[in-house]
Formats: C-alpha cells, structure tokens, sequence
C-alpha cells in the first residue's frame, strides 16, 4: 500500500493570539497618551497605531490562504475558495450518469468558476450539520 501523495494542514490562529494582538494594539494605541507630547500628537500618533494596529489584526485573521501542504517539493500554501455549486455550475451529477458508469473522476478549469465565488463569511450560510 502507498501512502498519500501529500499531507495538508488547515491554518487558524489560536484565540489566545488573536486575543494577545489585540491586546498589545490597545497597549501600543493608549502609549502616547502617557507622554510629555502636546494633545495633537497624542492623537495622531494613538490614532495611526490603532489603525495600523486594527489592519494588521485583521489581516492576521483573515489570511489569504487557510490550508498549509506538503508535497514531494516541500510545504506549500494553498489557498481556499468557495463556489456556489448549483445552476450552470461545471459540474457532473449523479442523474446524468447512465448505468455502469462508475469511478468517475474530472477536473473543474477554476477560471471558469469565478462567477460562482462566494466570500468565506457567506460560504457556509444555510449549512447545518
């Protein structure tokens, strides 16, 4: 028996970092404010750490790929998008397979599917487990 081809990892931060990172935003936005600066400074300065704080965070979050691989050529990213499957969908459903026909296996073109793209927030709305 071989084994797989490749072993992959779904990427998430921890809640205890997420929580950490955001707590070092609050710390590095609240700093100015204990300096000897005038009331402008104060404020731009707590301003811009706390935006740049808030984006950095987010992107922390909200990562570009979510799955981690490895491969005969070492890890890799991978990224994860998400497609509404119904309507003109390339797709091949079990009605249209005529008696006989089994092991089936295809490739979906993903340029082709763009249309189909759903964000990740909206991805799973309506699936119950």
């Amino acid at each position: 028996m071989r084994s797989a081809p490749s072993i992959a990892f779904d990427y998430r931060p921890a809640p205890a970092i997420v929580a950490f990172a955001g707590a070092i935003v609050v710390a590095a936005a609240s700093a100015p404010w204990f300096s000897a600066a005038s009331f402008g400074v104060r404020a731009a300065v707590s301003i811009t750490a706390a935006a740049y704080g808030i984006v950095a965070l987010r992107s922390f979050v909200r990562i570009r790929f979510a799955r981690i691989a490895y491969r005969a050529a070492g890890w890799v990213l991978v990224d994860r998008t998400y497609f509404e499957v119904g309507g003109d969908f390339p797709r091949i459903e079990r009605s249209e397979l005529r008696p006989g026909v089994e092991m089936v296996n295809y490739s979906i073109r993903v340029s082709d599917c763009v249309p189909y793209s759903v964000d990740a927030d909206n991805a799973f709305e309506g699936v119950t487990a």
